[in-house]
């Protein structure tokens, strides 16, 4: 490992996968030549108005988890490396570093399919995303998702049924687990498929990290599809990031009166497409 990318690793998990105050930092100090100093400590304090990220910066200088993650089997992936996914740089803060385990080679493979959905979807949600999404995994397109309860574990174990590729992308660290249902899920994408996330392996699940994960999952994808959402949801949230990153965004319609309808069809009557049948989701794709 070089010592640029040895010290903004650092730098991200000392403030605990905050990729925006990594991004303001690297501005006023490029090459992280000061990240060690007096001055470091400073701009890092200014940042972030507390002391707590320059003491985790000397910590982890000493204590250094890195060996340890690689022993376990997670790889990180910085921002300014030939490998990182050039869809992610359509985002106004793109993750610094993403923290892989499983076949990171998923990364680069074309095209991809996010999916996202209600968490307590209806009986139907997952025959509709079964067959709305199965010829397109068939046909080499993978699917991402998130990996919570319902609509996208659903997506994950579509494309495994359909001996096709998923990308997981986690709202918190790879060494944690949320929802606690998905244990066996999680072992399967990490030792068949590839997990992601923007946050250190040690950090536990916060509200706040799952609307920031969201930009990741439509920043992987060239389209996105939801498939049941209330007017007021996770899934309605990455939608509207999908859009301001200039990616193709398609909803499942459903009865005006079903409240987990609601979201879909209110992104259908603002522009998105509808996806009614398979090949709106291939054309979208295969054209």
């Amino acid at each position: 490992m070089n010592k640029f990318k040895q010290h903004l690793l650092i730098l991200h998990c000392a403030l605990e996968g905050n990729s925006r105050i990594v991004q303001k930092y690297r501005r006023i100090d490029p090459g992280l030549e000061q990240l060690f100093t007096l001055e470091g400590s400073r701009i890092l304090t200014a940042l972030t108005r507390s002391q707590r990220a320059a003491a985790a910066v000397a910590d982890l200088k000493i204590n250094s988890p890195f060996l340890q993650w690689s022993r376990e089997g997670i790889e990180c992936l910085t921002i300014d490396e030939s490998s990182y996914p050039g869809e992610l740089f359509c985002m106004s803060v793109p993750p610094q570093v993403l923290f892989l385990k499983g076949n990171t080679n998923l990364l680069n493979v074309s095209p991809k399919l996010a999916v996202v959905g209600a968490r307590h979807p209806s009986e139907r949600a997952a025959r509709d995303l079964h067959m709305l999404t199965a010829p397109s995994i068939q046909a080499g397109v993978l699917i991402i998702s998130g990996m919570a309860q319902g609509v996208d574990t659903s997506a994950h174990e579509t494309a495994f049924q359909e001996n096709g590729s998923t990308i997981a992308v986690l709202g918190f660290g790879i060494n944690h687990l949320y929802p606690r249902s998905a244990y066996l899920l999680k072992k399967r994408l990490e030792k068949e498929q590839l997990v992601v996330s923007e946050y250190p392996p040690d950090i536990r699940p916060k509200p706040y990290q799952f609307p920031e994960r969201n930009r990741i999952i439509s920043g992987l994808a060239q389209v996105v599809l939801v498939v049941e959402a209330k007017e007021r949801s996770g899934s309605l949230i990455t939608a509207e990031t999908a859009l301001e990153q200039g990616k193709e965004v398609l909803a499942v319609p459903g009865r005006i009166t079903d409240p987990l309808s609601a979201g879909t069809n209110r992104l259908i009557q603002d522009g998105a497409g509808a996806a009614l049948k398979p090949e709106d989701i291939l054309e979208e794709f295969f054209r």
